[in-house]
């Protein structure tokens, strides 16, 4: 593999986060979950930034066509975006970069 992971969904259940990982490697697209046992283990979920499913750079836009169709349930997050002043990721569901207070886009 080349490039980089980047994260294409966040789950606050790891069931959830299982069955979006099969639907994508179902469809031919190896995908990796981050966070799975430490969000299990303490059963904090979505506090500590949720379960990451997680695809090659080069398979984001494929990865998230396919989980488009898919219903998981209501505890799919929309995925972390990037600061355009710093390119610090930051987690779904804040409006400020933690690294630079740069405030996300409306559109982002």
């Amino acid at each position: 593999m080349t490039g980089s992971l980047v994260t294409v969904a966040t789950f606050s259940s790891t069931t959830e986060a299982a069955i979006a990982r099969a639907a994508l490697e179902h469809a031919g697209t190896r995908a990796w979950l981050q966070e799975e046992v430490t969000s299990g283990q303490l059963q904090f979920g979505s506090a500590l930034g949720g379960i990451k499913l997680q695809v090659a750079d080069i398979d984001a836009e494929m990865a998230r066509d396919t989980l488009s169709g898919l219903q998981v349930g209501s505890s799919a997050n929309p995925p972390p975006w990037n600061c355009p002043d710093c390119g610090q990721e930051v987690g779904d569901g804040f409006e400020v970069c933690w690294n630079c207070g740069h405030e996300q886009a409306a559109n982002s």
